[in-house]
This record gives structure tokens, C-alpha cells and sequence, in this order.
């Protein structure tokens, strides 16, 4: 596992706003994408030079351009199993949207998880000094296709979840199944 990041606050800027009176939060995305890339370029390095059998990156470490950059470049081909952390999807402004991560086995793209438990985060208020606001991530709410990937090889089985998907009890219990 590698940690890119230290400080969210610092480092990552978000879209705040309300849908029907819901505050809500997406569209979170490294304040210096330049330097994402490089963090995110070191811990790849690190993890070819350990020889790593599985790599995965944290969740929101990347954009989509930045996910896309990384699965075309070759630069995941030496790793057998890597979890590309996760992004949001761009869409229109403040309307839902998908986190994704995409898994790679070797370079090459095998699935895309959507996260589909959405998270929430005690955030800054509207305006300065407005009290603290609890925000949920604004994901598309797509019950029938809500799930996980189970990939299966001869000595392993992988499942993809991203953050608050691990911590529902039916998705634990179907895990350990």
C-alpha cells in the first residue's frame, strides 16, 4: 500500500455545495496536479523496484486524466496486481458521479470498481464562520448495478472496495463467504 498523501486539507480542494437543502461534496482533486503526478510516479517506482506482487494506491489520489495517463503509459505493466487508488469522474457541475478505481494486472486494465456507498465528512460551512457541516459524497445512486468484482486465479482471489463499501455488514459477510 503506498501513502501519496499526508495532509487531504492541504493538499486536495473538493466542490461544496447543496442539492435540496443535502450538503453535498464531489470533484475531489489534487491541488497540484503536477506534484500528484510525481508522488504518484514515487510510489510506482517503489513498489516496481520492491518488486511488489500487488500495489494499491489510495482512494481520490488521482483524476481521471491523471488514472488515464498512468494505465496508457506502461508504467504499471511490471506490477502483477495494482489498484489505482480512485477518482472522481468529471461531470457537469454539482450533479452526481462515480469514484472509480481501476484494476490492473501487468498493465493491463481488468475492471473498474464504482464506489457505491457514499461517504461523509464533517467539512467547513458555506461561508466563513459558518459552523461545520456534515457533507456526503454525491455519487449516482445505481442500486442495479451496485456490487463488486470477484477476479479468481488459481492461488488467489482479489475484490476491489473502496472505503465505505468494505463496511457494510452484507458486503463483509459476502467477502468472507
Amino acid at each position: 500500500a503506498a501513502v501519496t498523501n499526508r495532509v487531504v486539507e492541504d493538499e486536495f480542494c473538493w466542490q461544496r455545495y447543496h442539492h435540496g437543502g443535502r450538503p453535498l461534496f464531489y470533484e475531489v482533486a489534487p491541488r497540484d496536479v503536477a506534484a500528484q503526478r510525481a508522488r504518484l510516479h514515487d510510489a510506482i517506482d517503489e513498489a516496481v523496484r520492491r518488486q511488489a506482487t500487488v500495489l494499491v494506491l489510495p482512494e481520490l489520489c488521482a483524476t481521471q486524466a491523471l488514472a488515464d495517463e498512468l494505465t496508457t503509459s506502461g508504467r504499471l505493466a511490471p506490477l502483477p496486481l495494482v489498484a489505482l487508488g480512485s477518482f472522481h469522474e468529471a461531470t457537469a457541475p454539482a450533479t452526481p458521479g462515480r469514484n472509480r478505481c481501476r484494476v490492473l494486472a501487468r498493465g493491463v486494465e481488468l475492471i473498474t470498481h464504482d464506489k457505491f456507498s457514499d461517504f461523509h465528512l464533517e467539512d467547513a460551512g458555506d461561508a466563513p464562520g459558518d459552523p461545520a457541516v456534515r457533507r456526503h459524497e454525491h455519487l449516482i445512486a445505481d442500486d442495479a448495478t451496485a456490487g463488486f468484482d470477484l477476479l479468481i486465479s488459481a492461488a488467489n482471489a482479489v475484490v476491489v472496495l473502496i472505503c465505505k463499501d468494505a463496511l457494510d455488514a452484507r458486503v463483509a459477510a459476502l467477502v468472507q463467504e
